[in-house]
């Protein structure tokens, strides 16, 4: 649920969203823009307080206490990640093709240092779809960027750098292109595996919880890709097995490796 609607459901007040697809890069900021980011922190205290009030009643006050705290520590592994790397996340990264890798790690490895260096959501550089389309695609020039969809302010700030980055990309021989991405769901248990999880996370969730707040279809997944593409590497362990989830998550754990007994 967004700002917006917990704003309405909580205090009854609608906010005018007008000010969200403006320019926020732009120097002087607008009294419209503002007005409308201080209300992003002038509403919060008195939802923070209902909710808490609320949660008391139940529960999960320090469940949701946890969740937070997994949150901000998502927030700040920006540094951890390797850029080398990067490409790997990109949605759809598993549909292109070795010479298309190729063009995503380089883009992918420069919009995650640029988003490093000037402490950026990564979607501010460039958004990850686009980066899609731009090395599929591989555009020549920024006219053929925008006729990919990319805004105008992407082409306008990072075009010139993307199209160095494609030119770069050129000279990369064949041998050192990546390889194809594997799939998850193209394992030959994948079916079997999720169906197996999803049926016992479902009969393991407490009363007054939904499976998708418990175990979501990715988290599921990630724990599946925790226990089979890697180690089990406890430095880098899933959702699943963080916080209030872990005891549930050791539960699902000890069902997959059973099934593959």
């Amino acid at each position: 649920m967004g700002l917006a609607k917990l704003v309405q459901h909580y205090l009854g007040l609608e906010i005018d969203k007008g000010a969200t697809r403006t320019n926020w890069l732009k120097r002087p900021l607008s009294p419209a823009q503002l007005q409308y980011a201080a209300g992003d922190v002038w509403y919060l205290l008195p939802i923070y307080q209902q909710m808490r009030q609320a949660l008391q009643q139940t529960p999960w006050l320090e469940a949701v206490y946890d969740d937070c705290r997994l949150a901000l520590m998502k927030t700040t592994k920006l540094d951890d990640k390797n850029p080398e790397l990067a490409y790997l996340d990109i949605p759809n990264a598993w549909k292109l093709n070795p010479l298309e890798l190729a063009r995503l790690q380089l883009l992918a490895k420069w919009r995650l240092e640029t988003a490093m260096q000037r402490d950026l959501a990564q979607s501010y550089v460039v958004k990850a779809e686009s980066l899609w389309k731009v090395v599929k695609h591989n555009p020549h020039n920024t006219s053929e960027m925008l006729s990919l969809g990319l805004t105008e302010s992407e082409v306008r700030v990072r075009g010139k750098k993307m199209l160095q980055l494609l030119a770069a990309a050129r000279k990369i021989k064949p041998y050192d292109y990546p390889p194809r991405i594997a799939r998850l769901v193209d394992e030959p248990n994948y079916k079997r595996a999720m169906r197996l999880l999803q049926e016992k996370a479902f009969e393991l969730t407490p009363q007054g919880l939904t499976l998708e707040i418990l175990a979501s279809k990715r988290s599921l997944e990630d724990l599946l890709r925790w226990a089979w593409k890697t180690p089990r590497n406890q430095d880098k362990l899933p959702d699943l097995l963080i916080g209030w989830r872990r005891a549930i998550g050791l539960k699902l754990l000890d069902a997959l490796d059973a099934m593959a007994k």
